[in-house]
Formats: structure tokens, C-alpha cells, sequence
């Protein structure tokens, strides 16, 4: 079962797209864009963002059995808001 959860964008959002494809390609994630959605793979991990407006919907639809939906979840939403 795939894990969901949203994430309400900044403004910039479209403006930091070079910025997200440069994280991918730091952290070995091969990132897909196709308009407003990405689909992303690396470490075991797969999943989806669509954002509509300034939401992004994720789907985490695989993960390591060791690897928690929370601490995937609590990564993803630091980097899309730039809470590092």
C-alpha cells in the first residue's frame, strides 16, 4: 500500500525547479519531470509528486521494510520546503 500525505508549496516553487533536479542528481535519485508531476527512484525508495497550484501531492509507492513512512515523509517535506 503506497504512502500519501501533501505538502503546501512556497511561492518560488517553479522558480526552484534547477534547484530539485540538482538535488536529485547529488543524491543519486533519477527525477522525472512531465509538467507539474515528477515521478523519482533511488535507494529503494519510489514514488510520485503531482502539485496542483501550490500543492504537492506525494505517493510514496515503494520503500525499504526498514525505512518508516514518518521519516521519509519528514525528509521529503524539509527538502520542499527547505527546512534543512
Amino acid at each position: 500500500m503506497a504512502d500519501t500525505f501533501s505538502v503546501k508549496l512556497p511561492g518560488n516553487w517553479k522558480e526552484r525547479w534547477p534547484e530539485v533536479e540538482a538535488a536529485a542528481d547529488k543524491y543519486n535519485f533519477s527525477l522525472q519531470k512531465d509538467g507539474d508531476n515528477m515521478t523519482f527512484a533511488g535507494y529503494g525508495i519510489e514514488g510520485e509528486i503531482k502539485v496542483n497550484s501550490n500543492i504537492a501531492n506525494v505517493i510514496i509507492e515503494k520503500r525499504p521494510f526498514f525505512l518508516s513512512a514518518a521519516f521519509i515523509e519528514e525528509k521529503v517535506r524539509s527538502f520542499l520546503l527547505r527546512q534543512e
